[in-house]
């Protein structure tokens, strides 16, 4: 127990209850929790007033950079980030494939890539090669396609052309699925 003799601060909003004795020691404790509520009703008002009197900052929306292209028809996107480099008009080598989407062979900044068909990998059926796109991911081959329609900032949350986005890693691992499977050079049959 606390010493009687000794004043304890209270709050002006604290109510001190005594006990059926006149003792106010008895509910001490009611009397520290009246104390933290009426602190924090007071920092609460304080954080509602000052609410209205700081500006508003919002938060800068997540934007991608995509390019976009028609295959097929279809318009479709590919992040910026993921494309290595993009060339007009490629000069292809025709070379005996398995694979309709297999066009050929082109050359872009002193490298040689197998040059694919974006339409045959995604269904449907050739078309003239004016564009070719390397990904990042896989700078030895190159995805040919038709038509590019530019350069688009994507922002989150807002309504968005109508384009589908392609993850490169997809279209990498369609061309990969296409790629016979080859035996270690260790291993003999």
């Amino acid at each position: 127990m606390s010493d009687p003799s000794v004043p304890r601060p209270r709050s002006e909003h604290a109510t001190v209850l005594t006990g059926p004795d006149g003792d106010a020691d008895a509910f001490g404790q009611v009397e520290v929790v009246a104390d933290r509520v009426a602190e924090r009703v007071i920092a609460l008002r304080e954080e509602f007033d000052h609410a209205f009197t700081d500006p508003v900052v919002l938060e800068k929306p997540s934007r991608v950079d995509v390019l976009t292209f028609k295959v097929g028809g279809e318009s479709c996107a590919v992040r910026l980030s993921e494309v290595a480099e993009v060339s007009v008009r490629p000069a292809l080598t025709p070379v005996p494939a398995r694979s309709p989407a297999l066009l050929g062979l082109a050359a872009t900044r002193g490298r040689v890539v197998a040059a694919f068909d974006l339409s045959v990998l995604l269904g449907g059926s050739r078309t003239e090669p004016r564009w070719l796109l390397v990904p990042v991911e896989e700078p030895t081959i190159g995805l040919t396609f038709e038509h590019f329609e530019g350069h688009r900032q994507l922002v989150a949350g807002t309504p968005q052309p109508a384009a589908r986005v392609i993850p490169m890693a997809t279209l990498v691992a369609a061309v990969r699925a296409l790629s016979p499977q080859t035996a270690d050079p260790g291993e003999r049959s």
